[in-house]
């Protein structure tokens, strides 16, 4: 139902009350009811570990240098490191993309990760890490904390490789 069908059925249900000052019932909604649950897909598939920026580097440089716009990655991992998946948690303009931890982490609780690796690409090809990219892992990393997902490392990758802010010490996980 249109939003100005619901206004006119509200307010003419109103003027109709105030009118012959009957009362009504009001309608009730029944919530909708949904399940949420883990899919696990390609049990066939094998054991990929991501235990170091290299290795998650080599997963997600493909889809992330060819990007002509960023693109903010999370790989999910157990908790010995291994692979769950990989989701895109936002796609951005030319210079900037955004996300929220709710968005970050909401693939992460229904995988049942332990860590996350997040990555984002430079279309530029300008591989330095900004103050933005700093602060917004460090926003990341407490919000991490509080549902004990911890964030191992967040790549920069560009044509020119990639930056790793866990070796370049940018990362305060304490």
């Amino acid at each position: 139902m249109a939003a100005a069908s619901i206004l006119k059925r509200v307010y003419s249900h109103r003027k109709n009350e105030c009118n012959h000052q009957e009362s009504v019932k009001p309608s009730t909604y029944k919530a909708a009811r949904c399940r949420v649950c883990l899919v696990k897909e390609h049990d066939d598939m094998p054991i990929v570990l991501i235990d170091k920026p290299a290795r998650a580097y080599d997963l997600v440089k493909d889809e992330l240098v060819s990007s002509d716009r960023e693109i903010l990655l999370s790989i999910m991992l157990a908790t010995d490191l291994h692979l769950l998946g990989v989701e895109t948690v936002a796609v951005g303009r030319i210079n900037v993309c955004g996300a929220t931890a709710a968005e970050i982490f909401r693939s992460a609780i229904l995988a049942n990760a332990a860590y996350i690796v997040l990555a984002h690409n430079h279309p530029s090809g300008n591989i330095q890490v900004s103050a933005e990219d700093v602060a917004f892992t460090d926003h990341v990393i407490r919000c991490g904390k509080l549902l004990n997902i911890l964030v191992q490392d967040h790549l920069v990758v560009s044509s020119r490789g990639y930056v790793s802010m866990q070796e370049k010490d940018l990362i305060n996980k304490s």
